[in-house]
């Protein structure tokens, strides 16, 4: 009777300890799925932040590209308009000498 006592309360202490045991695997597993959902979600936030900034990057590179381009557009605006009236004049004083 005695070892049967044992018995008992040492399969009690071993269904309680599997019973614990069970309970810290539960939580461990629902520990590391969040901080998986935590690292997915961080991870989705630093791409779209990556694409931001080369969004950014590729924006200036642009600006840039157009400004450069706009001050070589005005540079040769410019020597146009100083092309032009010397021009006029040339051909003016052209047509003059054809006639006389």
């Amino acid at each position: 009777m005695e070892l049967e006592k044992k018995l008992d309360a040492a399969n009690k202490e071993k269904a309680q300890y599997r019973q614990h045991l069970e309970k810290a695997l539960a939580k461990i597993a629902e520990a590391r799925k969040r901080e998986q959902e935590t690292a997915k979600a961080e991870l989705q936030r630093e791409k779209r932040e990556l694409e931001h900034m080369k969004l950014q990057y590729l924006a200036a590179e642009e600006k840039k590209v157009i400004t450069t381009e706009c001050r070589q557009l005005d540079d040769l605006k410019n020597e146009l308009s100083q092309l032009v009236p010397c021009c006029l004049y040339c051909s003016v004083n052209y047509s003059v000498a054809l006639y006389t």
